[in-house]
């Protein structure tokens, strides 16, 4: 079996698509042979286990456009099958060339907002596969779940949750209102007032990505400082991917206040790294089991997220090692790359069995 890939960047160090990487190192053992058109290189030796094609250095958009569809019309004849990541345009691009030369074409889509774009991808589409079933949120045959595709070598860890006088909280994600880190903020304060958790610390690790996303960062900032907490919050930014697993070691608890509604890809790694996590997304309730109220809270209710993570905090050693296993287990069986890759590989040689 023969592929191409399309993805956004080929680049290990990638702060939001960094994990893919690994998909390609992982794909790239499973299929003959692995071509990859992407908009951006970085970070990367000359791979013996696939060949890059980057429209990055090609000039304007015109120039990009032209080179990308040379670039399909010779390599889409030599390969089965197209596999496109996460932009919707992709599928869309690719689709003439797929089409003209009779290859499948497979889509990865994994985000809470539907575009027209991506309902023009998925009309056009083989297969779409996803991470849940609220990352897909167009009913079709065509979907298939095949989970987060979580590396957890990269995240595995004998984490230790510090104790209750030197908490640090961890949340990871970009700063945007439908992640709602006000929330997150106006509980730290509740906790330092309320519950006597005056040297909590929190940690943020993400940055805006629009002008409007760059308003709401300040504006989180100056609501630590309105609340007095300013010096035990923390705001990283971007972090190369290759580093972020370090900021999960260091956390003994991970706090989601994002309200996206489908399955968080941070909270999945925080979950492979050994800690407790605290969410709002109602993506994640089937799978808590028993652990469903201690490890969520409302959504926009600071006072009920400071009293789970309080609650948290008294918990003994060994509850919470058990808690830690059984969340570690949920991505192991449903989320981890272990799973992912034969889900995936199976999906390929299905469309190309109806092809």
């Amino acid at each position: 079996m023969k592929a191409l890939m399309m993805t956004p960047t080929v680049d290990p160090f990638d702060p939001v698509h960094g994990f893919a990487y690994a998909w390609m190192k992982r794909i790239a053992g499973q299929v003959d042979k692995l071509s990859i058109i992407t908009l951006v290189q970085r970070n990367t030796e000359p791979d013996r286990d696939f060949e890059v094609y980057s429209l990055d250095t090609k000039g304007n958009r015109l120039s990009k456009w032209l080179y990308l569809n040379r670039l399909l019309l010779t390599l889409v004849p030599r390969v089965d099958l197209v596999f496109t990541h996460m932009y919707p345009a992709f599928p869309v691009l690719a689709w003439p060339f797929s089409r003209l030369f009779a290859k499948p074409l497979v889509m990865w889509f994994c985000h809470g907002h539907i575009s027209l774009m991506t309902r023009l991808g998925h009309a056009l589409v083989n297969r779409v596969v996803t991470a849940s079933e609220e990352s897909f949120r167009i009913r079709s045959r065509k979907v298939k779940i095949i989970g987060h595709g979580i590396d957890i070598e990269r995240f595995s860890t004998s984490n230790t949750p510090a104790s209750k006088g030197g908490a640090t909280i961890l949340s990871v994600g970009r700063i945007s209102p439908v992640k709602d880190y006000t929330t997150l903020i106006e509980a730290a304060a509740i906790m330092g007032s309320e519950y006597g958790m005056k040297d909590i610390r929190i940690v943020i690790v993400g940055g805006p990505a629009s002008v409007s996303e760059e308003r709401y960062l300040e504006m989180v900032k100056n609501l630590t400082r309105d609340r007095g907490i300013e010096k035990r919050v923390e705001f990283v930014g971007p972090v190369p991917y290759n580093q972020v697993a370090e900021y999960y070691r260091r956390a003994d608890l991970f706090v989601s206040t994002s309200q996206t509604g489908s399955i968080d890809k941070a909270v999945l790694e925080a979950m492979a790294s050994g800690i407790p996590i605290v969410t709002c997304n109602e993506a994640f309730y089937p799978f808590l089991g028993s652990y469903r109220s201690m490890l969520t809270f409302q959504k926009n209710d600071p006072h009920d997220l400071a009293k789970k993570i309080a609650a948290l905090y008294s918990l003994s050693e060994e509850d919470r090692e058990k808690m830690r296993f059984f969340l570690k287990g949920i991505v192991e069986t449903e989320h981890s790359l272990d799973v992912w890759l034969p889900r995936l590989i199976s999906v390929f040689r299905e469309v190309l069995k109806r092809n």
